[in-house]
């Protein structure tokens, strides 16, 4: 079975500045706090320099 297409208008970003903010775990979050969206950002890991190993 196929799923219908839906119409639905496209979530634009709002035109608030963006921010960053980190909660308790550590976990940092970019977006707006006036609309309330808030977006999980991945932490940027080193590029693997070859001379470590893993345990």
């Amino acid at each position: 079975m196929r799923r219908k297409p839906r119409r639905t208008a496209q979530r634009r970003p709002c035109r608030h500045p963006q921010q960053h903010e980190t909660d308790w775990l550590g976990r940092t979050y970019f977006g707006c706090p006036v609309c309330n969206r808030w977006k999980l950002t991945k932490p940027k890991h080193a590029p693997a320099d070859g001379k470590r190993l893993a345990a």
